[in-house]
């Protein structure tokens, strides 16, 4: 038996034993809620099999979200350049603060994870309670913001008048993104993921359906253009909710894991802002500084903002891989920790590493052989403004967002494994530093200073992913280490 089975009692050794050579778990029977007791799924732990069992669904379920918000941009494109620029530009703004809360929220997942691992059932309902009165709190954020927050986060902005409405509408259902975050955690902290993809699925689907009547007036409704867009994209968050509540509140989550005992509990208050604080910290860094880097590139020139907001399209379409694996991944090593199984970690690593890169290429060759099918679709139909040399400058930004992409997914991947680990420091150090000395301050100098085109500008800036990713993911090897 290896060193690091060694280090644990018998009982745990022979499950780690067994996972490592990933001998059957047959002999397992489910409970009689049908689940594995401290198990996420009925592959052995660590391998493929298991983490493709978790992702899947967890990406299918972003998959559709992606697609509401890349239909929503092409609605926008359609109905006008203005509107597109305008909502790129108010969205990158917007999630300075849906995506810090949202981080803070999905922290959840490990301490769900950590429980089910460890068979304390009754806990998961008291931490989801928690952290449901947290989303609910974030309302002292996102409606002042949406009441007073305009007049000076588009000051100055060519789009100011468009955006105002986009972002203050989208504001007043803010709570909603961090609650459908917690609620969400509370089935992929154990594995169960594909109620929500069903779920999401069909609200995504609710979203895209509705978004054209809102934006073009078609009838019964009345044409809203950007209005309506963030007035579809709420409407269908609101529905979430409802459908994830109940669900949550179902008599088999009461009897299992006490979903029915409303709770505020101070102890893992403390545990949830000590891990999730500096996650929230980094990505409100990160979020802020790339808002800030579409501010200077819109107001470079219009094709800089143009291949700016194409960029970011497909990169949040892409985020369902990066979000799938590394949530996926998350849970996993969140169910070992709290089974103290540390020793699985790396083979859950070495699983997830292997999806990133046939991810990677999958991606690369469909940005280098549909490029110019690829832009067509966020253009408008009167594309005179569009210049033999612009149309090249966007091909190049695709491959940039090709960088971007990867690099930041080995960054969510290593960076929640360290912060499952209470390694989050290190994590917040390099990101909130890098991501102003190599992303905001090279796009400073090359838009004011030494003004570059639009490729130029976005391919030095992508530098900050690489470093930051290549930084992280050796850091969470050398933690794994003292584990071996």
């Amino acid at each position: 038996m290896n060193e690091c089975v060694a280090r644990f009692p018998q009982s745990e050794a022979s499950a780690v034993s067994g996972t490592a050579s990933e001998q059957s778990q047959d002999s397992i029977e489910p409970d009689s809620y049908g689940e594995i007791p401290g198990q996420l799924t009925s592959f052995p732990v660590g391998t493929r099999r298991e983490l493709l069992s978790l992702t899947y669904p967890i990406m299918m379920s972003l998959l559709s979200g992606g697609c509401a918000i890349l239909a929503n941009r092409i609605f926008l494109a359609r109905y006008s350049i203005d509107a597109f620029f305008a909502v790129a530009e108010a969205v990158m703004f917007f999630i300075a603060f849906e995506f810090t809360l949202g981080t803070i929220a999905s922290v959840l997942e490990m301490f769900v994870g950590q429980a089910y691992g460890a068979k304390e059932y009754k806990t998961v309902g008291r931490v989801v309670w928690t952290t449901i009165w947290i989303s609910i709190g974030s309302l002292v954020v996102f409606w002042p913001l949406a009441w007073y927050g305009t007049e000076w986060l588009f000051a100055g902005s060519p789009n100011r008048t468009l955006a105002s409405h986009y972002f203050s509408t989208l504001c007043f259902f803010g709570p909603l993104f961090p609650l459908n975050a917690t609620l969400s955690a509370f089935w992929i902290g154990r594995g169960k993921t594909y109620f929500v993809t069903c779920v999401v699925a069909a609200v995504s689907l609710f979203n895209i359906l509705i978004d054209p009547f809102l934006i073009f007036g078609i009838f019964p409704c009345s044409e809203l253009g950007v209005y309506g867009a963030s007035l579809a994209r709420g409407i269908s968050q609101f529905a979430l909710t409802i459908i994830l509540l109940f669900a949550f509140l179902s008599k088999q989550n009461r009897s299992r894991y006490a979903t029915g005992q409303v709770t505020f509990d101070t102890q893992y208050l403390k545990k949830f802002f000590q891990y999730g604080a500096a996650q929230g910290l980094s990505m409100f860094v990160q979020s802020s500084a790339w808002a800030f880097f579409f501010r200077m590139m819109t107001l470079t020139s219009q094709v800089h903002e143009l291949a700016c907001g194409i960029s970011d399209t497909i990169y949040f379409f892409l985020t369902f891989v990066i979000e799938g694996i590394s949530k996926a991944t998350s849970s996993v090593v969140s169910n070992l920790t709290g089974s103290k199984r540390f020793c699985d970690i790396r083979h859950v690593l070495s699983s997830a590493m292997r999806l990133l890169a046939v991810f990677g290429c999958i991606l690369a060759v469909c940005l280098c052989a549909f490029p110019d099918k690829i832009l067509k679709v966020f253009l408008p139909e009167d594309r005179n403004f569009i210049t033999p040399e612009t149309w090249s400058q966007l091909r190049s930004c695709l491959v940039w967002t090709w960088v971007t992409v990867i690099g930041e997914a080995f960054l969510y991947l290593s960076g929640g494994i360290l912060m499952v680990l209470g390694h989050t420091r290190f994590t917040l150090l390099i990101t909130t530093i890098f991501v102003w000395m190599l992303g905001v301050f090279p796009a400073y100098m090359t838009t004011s200073v030494w003004p570059q085109p639009a490729h130029i500008v976005l391919g030095i800036a992508c530098t900050y992913y690489l470093a930051t990713g290549l930084g992280i993911t050796l850091r969470t090897k050398r933690c794994l280490r003292q584990y071996l």
